[in-house]
């Protein structure tokens, strides 16, 4: 991103200025949730992995019924909590955001882009962007579906 003194920002107006400004900024912040929400999927798909592990582990060794049923309990909710809040879907969501956003910047910054072009497509882009945000997931669990 291109900080505040940046040689790009000398002779910009103000308004180009602030423009460019509100979309590093949604960029930023684009990143880091894509960044947590990634981060977040890929650490319950390994404590699903570990608990799957664990529990043949567990069997193996003759431990008590009630260690067997909660280390099994532990990939299942983990994959009830992911069809939930669907955080692989969301860190998607903020890439496709960011992604779409940095072209708006490309374009205020080297194709000479106007600050109205690139302003009415930042806020076409949020509009058509933000029903597309995935929410929370469903409750339903039915053999074979899919998320």
């Amino acid at each position: 991103m291109i900080n505040e003194k940046s040689e790009f920002r000398e002779g910009m107006n103000e308004q180009k200025i602030r423009l460019l400004s509100e979309i590093e900024q949604t960029c930023r912040r684009d990143k880091k949730c894509q960044d947590i929400n990634f981060r977040i999927a890929q650490l319950e798909r390994v404590v699903v992995v570990a608990a799957s592990a664990a529990t043949v582990i567990e069997i193996l060794i003759g431990s008590p019924r009630y260690v067997l049923a909660a280390l099994g309990a532990i990939p299942g909710f983990t994959m009830f909590v992911d069809r939930i809040f669907l955080f692989y879907k969301r860190s998607q969501w903020h890439g496709m955001e960011r992604l779409k956003l940095q072209e708006l910047l490309h374009k205020l910054l080297f194709q000479n882009a106007t600050v109205k072009e690139v302003s009415e497509a930042f806020c076409r882009i949020r509009q058509e962007l933000e029903p597309l945000y995935p929410g929370f997931g469903s409750f339903r669990f039915r053999i074979g579906e899919r998320s």
